[in-house]
């Protein structure tokens, strides 16, 4: 008894003994915890000062007076605001940029840093959200909408189900003609960098804590983790969220919907007033300043990129305007010098500086621009003097010749042979057969001009890629290659592609699966569109092909494809899995007559986008709102209209008496998705707000030509007439939509009943 009395005292002491000292280490822990929170605090502040005080400082003086380290570390700052690009590799090409010297480089780079912790990043004017309206009057409701955005990304415990549910939620929007068709467009843009500002605020915030905890220098371990591709915000983004996620996504999609129609009524102009700083959207610079700006970066003289210039291209037209006053000048200076990273930032400070009245195209062109520049993340920014590979290295290693014309400056060789070394070494990690001896690559302009990107000459095996549109595209480019080099190996010559002979051998396995991948048929025919040309289904699939297989790695090349997800597919038009029937499956088929793959890539991809993949939610909004319907002149045929179930009928081809008949499919079709309820839930979303959509748009006709329509459509137009014909009507054309797109399957069929007896058998039997 006394021996377990003592050793019962014994355990009660060890244990107190140990209570005390795990309080004292717990303590010792938050104290030192409080301590690094301060000193990272006071490290903060001292950074946006720096950056506050410089701003401030620049901008009461005259161009003149502002000096050339003044004039970069300011463009620095603004390209920082605008969210040109991931901060992170802003911040390394800062660190090493010889022209910040005078101001400080470290204490620069320090500011950028603290500004990202606080979210002063990734700025979207709000000008550019205005659009999504369906009235270009409303021009004070884009706040509201960005606010929306913005809220419900910042919320979400992962950024990318915020965005998802952005996403899903204006394409709603817009298909029941609460927003205009661009809405879905421009609100995508917003989300995605409103994702990337909450990934950025992450990663600074583990940035920061793990240099401080291992004692090693911040920008040290900035520049460590950049080359491992631990920073989330310059990670690909490409790879399907999982069912969980999309359950979260789906759950808010009412409140949004909801939120965004009181939006576009204007019920919700009290709720939603965001402050600018929110969404790190950017200060007015000075005129000086901004003049200083432009000034600074003519003279760095980087090379143009892509996504800039093509972004600036597209929105030339409503930018540059009209007119011969100052602001008009202003934006067609901006049309016409934006072809890079910098002077886009340059410029349109100082078009906001010129500019009495906002320009929405400018602002949409910037927000454009930012996120195309996201697939460049991972990339070591140029800076001139570095080092690059020169030509006769790319001919010994490579066995690439490369050549350039007059349109090519000196000074933009350089980098240009850096990033197509890198595009070929990242090509090969995916496909490591491709063959590049033998080809030739010519930067400068191409025999079609304006009319391509860029360009595959088969008959001199020469690659054209102009300085403007080369980076992006050159994945689809290889691609026409490595069909090159199959038909040069199976055919001997050259001149021709191997997808050109296989839709000439109706047997051809490659033939096969460009029928899936086009979902069309290919005939032996005359091809009425350069688009339609079976090796450009190819190298479209291929652009896919390669950013997913570089993302199972963690990587991302911009220069090799623009494609980022399945909406953010880039300006080469990749072509997502979504698009086809048999996913991804019949690229892998395609690509086996070419090349070979990697098997655990092959497997990897095919489970993902493959045609035993799970359908995604997005997939299947897009599926529903996309399935084929015919177009209606009201004017010219309202007689086909005119009957109680005729409308479902002539948009569909969907026979009336069993239009009910999607409830009997809606199952299995649900059964293909990561989550049958979500599944299930998105399709009866979208069939609502499309037959929501066709209806406000004969109520309106109905409304403006009452005399030019049938009985049935004019009682859209409200009393005396009973509003249960509106309701039916609403019904009757969700249950057609539902009936085709759960049966068609995607494809563009006249009456996918008519052909089927045992379908017609099931129909009624439910």
């Amino acid at each position: 008894m006394r021996f377990h009395s003592l050793r019962l005292r014994l355990v009660l002491g060890t244990a107190l003994a140990i209570s005390s000292v795990a309080g004292t280490v717990a303590w010792l822990l938050r104290s030192s915890a409080a301590a690094r929170e301060a000193e990272v605090l006071r490290d903060i502040g001292q950074g946006l000062a720096f950056a506050d005080s410089l701003e401030r400082a620049l901008t009461g003086r005259a161009p003149g007076a502002i000096t050339a380290a003044e004039g970069t570390a300011a463009l620095y700052l603004e390209r920082l605001h605008l969210g040109l690009g991931s901060p992170f590799r802003l911040i390394d090409q800062a660190l090493r940029d010889p022209a910040l010297d005078e101001v400080g480089r470290r204490p620069l780079a320090e500011s950028m840093l603290a500004r990202t912790l606080h979210g002063f990043t990734y700025g979207v004017e709000p000008y550019a959200v205005d659009l999504v309206e369906n009235d270009p009057r409303q021009t004070a409701r884009g706040r509201m909408h960005l606010a929306l955005i913005d809220s419900v990304v910042a919320i979400a415990d992962n950024p990318r189900v915020g965005e998802l549910t952005v996403r899903l939620a204006y394409r709603l929007a817009a298909a029941s003609g609460a927003l205009s068709p661009r809405a879905p467009e421009i609100a995508t843009a917003a989300a995605a960098q409103a994702r990337d500002r909450v990934l950025a605020r992450h990663d600074a915030r583990a940035l920061v804590n793990a240099a401080d905890r291992g004692d090693v220098g911040r920008f040290t371990m900035l520049r460590m983790w950049r080359e491992l591709r631990r920073f989330s915000v310059e990670r690909p983004v490409i790879v399907p969220l999982t069912a969980r996620d999309e359950r979260e996504a789906i759950a808010r999609l009412p409140f949004l919907v909801a939120a965004i129609e009181r939006v576009a009524s204007g019920a919700g102009d009290a709720e939603f007033v965001p402050a600018d700083a929110a969404n790190g959207s950017p200060g007015r610079s000075s005129d000086g300043l901004a003049s200083r700006m432009t000034v600074v970066a003519a003279l760095r003289d980087a090379p143009p990129q892509a996504p800039v210039a093509i972004a600036v291209s597209g929105y030339a037209s409503v930018t540059a305007g009209r007119g011969s006053g100052t602001s008009a000048i202003a934006r067609r200076r901006f049309v016409a010098r934006s072809v890079n990273e910098e002077t886009i930032a340059a410029e349109y400070a100082l078009l906001r500086a010129r500019s009495a009245e906002p320009v929405p195209g400018a602002s949409l062109a910037v927000l454009t621009a930012g996120v195309a520049l996201r697939p460049y993340a991972q990339e070591r920014a140029w800076l001139a003097g570095e080092s690059a590979p020169s030509a006769r290295d790319l001919q010994s290693r490579l066995g690439i010749a490369v050549t350039y014309d007059g349109t090519i400056r000196p000074s933009w060789r350089p980098v240009l042979q850096r990033n197509l070394e890198a595009a070929i070494e990242d090509l090969r990690r995916v496909l490591p057969a491709f063959d590049s001896r033998g080809l030739r690559v010519h930067f400068g302009a191409s025999p079609l001009g304006e009319k391509a990107l860029a360009m595959h000459d088969p008959i001199r095996r020469t690659i054209y890629f102009p300085a403007a549109s080369s980076s992006g595209v050159m994945a689809h480019e290889f691609a026409h290659d490595l069909d090159w080099q199959a038909a040069r190996r199976e055919f001997g010559g050259t001149g021709w592609y191997r997808t050109d002979h296989a839709v000439r051998q109706s047997s051809d396995v490659l033939a096969g699966a460009l029928r899936q991948m086009a979902s069309a048929t290919l005939e032996t025919r005359a091809v009425t569109s350069s688009r339609d040309r079976p090796t450009e289904v190819l190298a479209r699939n291929v652009d896919w092909y390669v950013s997913a297989a570089l993302a199972r790695e963690g990587r991302i090349n911009g220069h090799l494809s623009a494609a980022q997800d399945p909406v953010l597919t880039g300006y080469a038009s990749a072509v997502t899995p979504e698009a086809a029937r048999e996913g991804g499956s019949a690229t892998l088929r395609a690509l086996d007559r070419l090349t070979t793959i990697p098997a655990p890539t092959r497997d990897w991809f095919s489970g993902y986008f493959g045609a035993e993949r799970r359908l995604s939610v997005h997939e299947v909004m897009r599926q529903v709102l996309e399935t084929p319907a015919r177009t209606v002149d009201l004017r010219s045929d309202p007689t086909s209209l005119a009957r109680s179930l005729e409308a479902t009928r002539f948009l569909t081809w969907v026979p009336p008496e069993i239009s009910a008949a999607w409830r009997c499919f809606l199952d299995g079709f649900s059964d293909r998705g990561t989550d049958a309820a979500a599944i299930r839930t998105v399709v009866l979303y979208s069939a609502e707000a499309r037959a929501r959509g066709l209806v406000k748009m004969w109520k309106e006709f109905a409304a403006r030509h009452p005399e030019q329509i049938s009985m049935r459509l004019r009682a859209l137009s409200g009393a005396p007439w009973d509003p249960g014909i509106e309701t039916a009507m609403l019904r009757e054309i969700r249950d057609a939509i539902l009936s085709s797109a759960l049966t068609s399957n995607g494809k563009d069929t006249r009456d996918p009943f008519s052909t089927s007896a045992s379908t017609l058998r099931t129909a009624w039997s439910c």
